[in-house]
């Protein structure tokens, strides 16, 4: 399992530039029950649109292979 600074670090990655510094800095705090969950939401909700990205790019190429 990953830890929350793990999670946080994907998460700034793939964050706009102008975010990155600021989930940088959320990195270095303690973070409350309530915080941690946002956290959370934020990665499955990363997780869920690079999946839905993802299918999309296999269908496009399936339905070219398919004619």
């Amino acid at each position: 399992m990953k830890t929350t600074n793990e999670i946080l670090e994907e998460i700034r990655r793939c964050a706009p530039p102008d975010l990155q510094g600021k989930i940088a800095e959320i990195m270095k705090r303690e973070h409350t029950p309530e915080q941690i969950d946002a956290i959370i939401n934020a990665w499955e909700g990363l997780l869920f649109v690079r999946r839905c990205h993802m299918e999309e790019l296999v269908r496009a190429y399936e339905e070219k292979d398919n004619g």
